[in-house]
């Protein structure tokens, strides 16, 4: 009888350091997902984001942005530019007076934009940036029209 009481409580032990491991496992596995899909979600974010300055220096007025993936509307570099584009067009960046001019079909003049990358892969635009701008700020340069 007290081999059997003996074997029986050794059984119970052993299912629940099993238990104990599996448990652990379940939670290290499902701790290291969640911060997978953190880190993987915080990136898809960053690049959508685009930035478009007023002027070709990092420090000036920003109009912020998000862009669709690249598979959802084209080339998303070419979406950047054209969403820099029409807020340049509108009056939204650039110094206008405060009394908007009546417009013609034109809209306000749009500069020339280039395209930088940062180092977490937004795009960020700028008007009139000279060819080593991106570079002198620690981005690449994507493109330029």
């Amino acid at each position: 009888m007290r081999g059997w009481v003996l074997d029986h409580i050794d059984q119970r032990r052993r299912r629940r350091r099993r238990l104990t491991i599996v448990g652990a496992g379940v939670v290290t596995v499902t701790a290291l997902s969640a911060a997978a899909w953190i880190v993987v979600a915080s990136q898809q974010v960053q690049e959508r984001q685009v930035f478009c300055y007023s002027a070709p220096d990092v420090n000036s007025q920003i109009a912020e942005g998000e862009r669709y993936s690249g598979d959802e509307l084209g080339d998303p570099q070419a979406h950047a530019l054209s969403m820099c584009d029409a807020l340049w067009n509108t009056g939204v960046l650039g110094s206008h007076p405060t009394v908007l001019p009546t417009q013609g079909p034109q809209g306000y003049p749009v500069p020339d934009l280039t395209l930088c990358v940062r180092p977490n892969r937004s795009l960020a635009v700028f008007p009139d940036a000279d060819g080593g701008f991106c570079e002198a700020n620690g981005m690449t340069v994507a493109t330029t029209r």
